[in-house]
């Protein structure tokens, strides 16, 4: 059936249909409205009160933690291990081998231990399923609050199983270079500590050795050795490598020379004495002697006279050089300045 009527002189001609409106003509034409449409905004409209008070909901919810993680002792082992030296221990799950938590118990355990307050639901806690107090490692715990609406809002968290009783070793200086029949000591710089007392403790041992006479390349192996093993259950090792190799020899009765800018010189040796001489170009020089000291590469030379200064009283001025190139060259440190003389 049609009907036909008129608005502000605009004609339209309104078709009606059983399930459809369509209105056609006029100022309004081509606009169609469906019963599915309308129900599709009508659904985006929940979903976003849904939202809105999703967010509501979770603002309300809030889980503090007073710490992220938690260390407990390996096995539950704390005999000698004290609050004040391990504070992390204080609220530790007091494990011994074999001993079991029913599951309730230990999540009251793990929100005494680690939750400060929440509010806006109920607590549960998801552990990690690998978590095993006899191995050392770190193990994950998820806080889950859970509202009356069933949102959920989670903080992570952590527990470590630590071996306290796992004892340190430790070697200072992991290459030495030394010159060839230099004696050494392959214990200084070495040390180890224990939690254990120390007529508990165990002991280094080493393998492997340095012959100070032939330059080479050498390895010590380190290893600490437990005496009781129940007590500390791993062996420790660490390395250290020594390099032997020729000293630094300057050369006898030689002269090093330098010619650097305006300044010369010469420097040489004979016996444990020197003689160094030093000046400008087309002036006068300097002559200084004295005695001297060579410890691998590096040089002392002690002045007890220098000649237009002291006039011949001796004099307590000190140079330190040292050997490069091998032995070819010498770089002497000259009031601050590093001059080198070549042969």
């Amino acid at each position: 059936m049609f009907k036909w009527f008129m608005t502000k002189s605009i004609i339209a001609k309104v078709i009606i249909v059983t399930s459809t409106v369509v209105v056609v003509g006029g100022a309004t034409a081509g606009a169609v409205i469906i019963p599915k449409v309308i129900e599709t905004k009508k659904e985006e409209q929940r979903q976003e009160q849904l939202r809105i008070e999703k967010e509501e909901d979770l603002a309300n919810m809030s889980i503090t933690l007073k710490r992220d993680e938690v260390s407990i002792p390996l096995n539950g082992v704390v005999q000698g291990i004290t609050i004040d030296r391990y504070p992390d221990l204080e609220g530790a799950i007091p494990l011994k081998p074999g001993d079991e938590l029913k599951k309730e118990e230990l999540d009251k355990v793990l929100i005494d231990m680690f939750v400060e307050n929440y509010t806006g639901g109920e607590l549960t806690v998801d552990i990690d399923s690998n978590i095993n107090e006899s191995t050392a490692g770190d193990y994950s715990i998820t806080f889950k609050l859970t509202s009356e609406k069933g949102n959920i809002k989670t903080e992570n968290a952590k527990i470590t199983v630590y071996n306290y009783f796992r004892p340190g070793l430790y070697v200072k200086n992991d290459t030495i270079t030394i010159t060839k029949g230099t004696q050494i000591d392959i214990m200084q710089g070495v040390d180890f500590d224990s939690n254990l007392p120390k007529e508990e403790q165990g002991h280094i041992e080493t393998e492997g050795t340095v012959d100070v006479n032939t330059v080479g390349t050498y390895t010590i192996t380190y290893k600490y050795v437990p005496q009781y093993s129940e007590k500390e259950t791993e062996s420790i090792s660490a390395t250290r490598t020594y390099k032997v190799v020729e000293p630094l020899q300057i050369q006898q009765n030689s002269i090093y020379k330098l010619n650097s800018g305006t300044l010369i010189g010469s420097l040489n040796f004979s016996g444990n004495k020197f003689t160094l001489s030093m000046g400008e170009k087309n002036s006068g020089k300097s002559v200084s002697t004295g005695t001297y000291t060579q410890n691998n590469g590096a040089i002392t030379l002690n002045v007890n006279y220098i000649s237009d200064e002291t006039d011949g009283v001796n004099t307590s001025e000190t140079f330190k050089a040292t050997v490069t190139n091998g032995g070819k060259s010498i770089t002497l440190n000259y009031y601050g300045e590093n001059l080198v003389f070549y042969l």
